[in-house]
């Protein structure tokens, strides 16, 4: 009998659920470790944060599976069987598969000195790590987060939302160093001291302390630097998690290799979302990206595969999304760390409200390639669609309100951002 199993109930497994629901009755089943619904992974921190409830982040219906012929097993994989087309788990369940698709996500990389099963250290990624910063902060006065990424600065969020004093510990010489230009980054460093962290540069972690029932008591630099805490979140950045493909003969390297249908080296075996990495990188892509949204666009496309409707994974620019404390950052096309000799850019910042953007072009032709924005809300199609037409610096600056994504907002940024670029 036909049956589609799908390991891995985050974004990009229940995107390839819903998509092959839409065009087959085949049969579907998806197997979730940490849930048994599908949540929105993004919503973890308003939880901790006690702006919602585990439930309001299941955008389903728990009747909608059944309803739609979506058989949920929460349980682990433990073992994926090619010969015989066979997923073990480990409440002694078993799946037959005719096509089976491994959505298994990330993982937090864990650097040595967090490898010690000291209590109150850890990763945030999943459900159960969120669990576990609840219990693990209860009642204490400092926290350490080390890492400076996306996720980190969403915990020391979390973190002051409680109370908890936050240091926050960065190897890099500026917040975002290997992702912003200096202007910029310096933007960041001030929302983030803004809000009162304690924000400690060029700083690494040399070893952990605990106390004598085990919890983490303080965190020693490599500068010499003691800093007590209770509880140190580790978010230097996260892996694929292909455990479940590393004793089969699916090929891996970092994630799992596929092509541009998602397919592995094995037929009728899928590989999508984080732990999935391309063969061959699209044009102005990594061969991994670890993103919601191009989650979700592989969960479809290879669902549309599965269902046999043949379709490629061509996306169109980079883009992401972030929220920093109380500041939205956008980026849409490549916005450089440091200008190449072939492009120029501006970068204008408003002198007194948290508000900029970043503009990058190829001098030679004044092909728009690049925007940042800062505190400015950014209409995602008119910015696509400036990359997609190859459209002149020019043209930009003198439409650049189309892209304003506020209504409501003070357009004064506009012409300040005209005025410096004629004038620069």
């Amino acid at each position: 009998m036909e049956q589609v199993v799908i390991i891995g109930n985050g974004i990009a497994g229940i995107s390839a659920a819903t998509t092959i629901r839409k065009h087959s009755n085949i049969p579907i089943v998806v197997i979730g470790e940490e849930s048994k619904y599908f949540y929105s992974r993004t919503a973890l921190m308003y939880i901790y944060m006690g702006q919602m409830k585990e439930e309001h982040t299941q955008p389903y219906p728990n009747n909608y599976w059944s309803d739609h012929n979506i058989q949920l097993a929460h349980t682990v994989v433990t073992n994926i069987d090619t010969a015989t087309t066979q997923v073990a788990c480990s409440n002694g369940s078993s799946y037959n598969y005719t096509k089976l698709i491994i959505a298994t996500g990330s993982k937090p990389v864990m650097p040595p000195w967090a490898l010690h099963n000291i209590t109150g250290v850890q990763g945030l990624y999943s459900l159960q790590h969120l669990q576990s910063m609840q219990l693990h902060t209860q009642n204490i006065t400092q926290a350490v987060v080390v890492g400076g990424g996306l996720i980190g600065i969403e915990v020391a969020e979390m973190l002051l939302s409680r109370g908890i004093q936050v240091t926050y510990l960065i190897r890099e010489a500026s917040f975002l160093a290997n992702v912003l230009p200096a202007q910029d980054a310096n933007l960041l460093h001030h929302i983030i001291t803004h809000h009162n962290v304690n924000l400690l540069l060029s700083t690494e972690v040399e070893s952990l302390q605990s106390s004598t029932t085990g919890h983490v008591s303080s965190v020693t630099c490599t500068n010499g630097t003691v800093i007590p805490c209770q509880f140190v979140a580790v978010c230097v950045g996260v892996q694929p998690n292909i455990a479940v493909a590393i004793n089969t003969n699916i090929n891996t390297e970092r994630g799992i290799i596929v092509n541009k249908k998602f397919e592995t080296n094995l037929p009728n075996v899928y590989a999508i979302g984080d732990c999935a990495q391309m063969l061959v990188a699209p044009t102005g892509r990594r061969n991994i990206e670890q993103v919601w949204y191009t989650g979700k666009a592989h969960g479809e496309i290879a669902g549309l595969n599965i269902v046999e409707k043949p379709t490629s994974y061509n996306p169109s620019h980079w883009y992401n999304s972030a929220k920093l404390f109380t500041l939205e950052y956008s980026t849409y096309g490549v916005v450089p760390t440091h200008l190449p000799d072939t492009h120029s850019w501006l970068y204008w910042q408003h002198p007194t409200k948290h508000l900029a953007l970043r503009l990058v072009w190829l001098t030679a032709t004044g092909q728009f390639t690049g925007i940042n924005g800062y505190g400015i809300r950014l209409r995602q199609d008119v910015c696509e669609r400036w990359l997609t037409q190859k459209t002149s610096i020019n043209e930009i600056i003198k439409n650049l309100q189309d892209a304003n994504f506020n209504a409501e907002f003070e357009t004064s940024f506009v012409k300040d951002v005209q005025h410096k670029y004629h004038n620069c």
